[in-house]
């Protein structure tokens, strides 16, 4: 009566079972955030974008004849050429209120109608073009190099699943279906027509001879190729394997594109832009995304 246990001891009162050791719980770390969001905080992107919100909207009344919009910290803005610069300075200083540092070494320029680089922003001009949110926007060979490239980086990444060990045969074939293929839809929105069939025929070659190279050996022949081929090609809902064929979306996605576009950025919400995709139209095929100029 009255004795008391000691910290971490549990006692049941039955005297068959002595007293049990039970750890203390951990010491509690709690890590303040003063400046700025920690890696992989979910709240991270919507704190940054409420911030650059106020950036934005200030420097889209100090320059009205500019459209600028951002893709988490990418800003682009649109407009005249020679008052680029003064975009830049802007937003260098706007920015600063809310502890965001522009970079000029990352800023590019390019416009369709300018031959030359103006006098203050030499370092930032591209002559052939530039790449806006991993998509090429410029003249037709810089556009067709950059889906070269796209191509060969998307074969490397098919030639990474097909390394796993065979027994994992299931696991590449998912990682083909819900990775090889779709990664390039966002690029086919945003291509222009003929760089997105480029890219859609080079990523179904890829697609389809790995698929051979799983489920076909030696034996099977060339009528047996094209049944799976065409089989692997139907949705999973339908029995097939939903591999393949960006092709057939190809077109579809470019329409769908400039639909949306041609809802949401009509000339009196946005006159720059429309300025600039009658520019286009009018002049070497280029992308079809605006270019960035800061």
């Amino acid at each position: 009566m009255g004795d008391e246990d000691p910290p971490g001891l549990v006692d049941d009162d039955d005297d068959a079972h002595p007293p049990q050791w039970v750890p203390p719980p951990p010491a509690r770390r709690v890590l303040t955030v003063e400046r700025g969001t920690q890696q992989g905080d979910p709240l991270g992107p919507f704190l940054h974008a409420a911030a650059l919100m106020l950036v934005l909207s200030r420097l889209s009344r100090l320059h009205p004849a500019h459209a600028i919009d951002t893709f988490h910290d990418d800003v682009r803005a649109v407009g005249p050429v020679a008052r680029l610069c003064a975009v830049m300075a802007s937003a260098a200083r706007v920015g600063a209120l809310v502890d965001s540092e522009l970079s000029p070494t990352k800023c590019v320029e390019w416009s369709p109608g300018a031959p030359t680089a103006p006098p203050d922003l030499t370092s930032q001009w591209r002559s052939e073009g530039v790449e806006q949110i991993s998509i090429p926007v410029g003249h037709h060979d810089f556009v067709a190099a950059r889906v070269v490239a796209m191509a060969a980086e998307h074969a490397a990444g098919v030639a990474a699943i097909v390394a796993l060990p065979e027994e994992e045969l299931q696991t590449m074939l998912l990682l083909v279906r819900l990775c090889a293929g779709p990664c390039v839809t966002y690029a086919l929105r945003s291509l222009p027509p003929d760089a997105g069939a480029t890219l859609a025929a080079a990523v179904d070659d890829d697609v389809k001879r790995t698929v051979l190279s799983l489920l076909c050996d030696a034996t099977d022949g060339a009528e047996v190729r094209a049944a799976l081929l065409a089989r692997a090609a139907l949705p999973v809902r339908m029995g097939g394997l939903g591999v393949g064929d960006r092709s057939r979306v190809a077109a579809a996605a470019v329409v769908a594109s400039w639909a949306d576009a041609a809802v949401h950025c009509h000339r009196a919400a946005a006159p720059a832009l429309a300025d600039l995709a009658g520019a286009l139209r009018d002049t070497d095929p280029v992308g079809s995304a605006p270019p960035a100029g800061t």
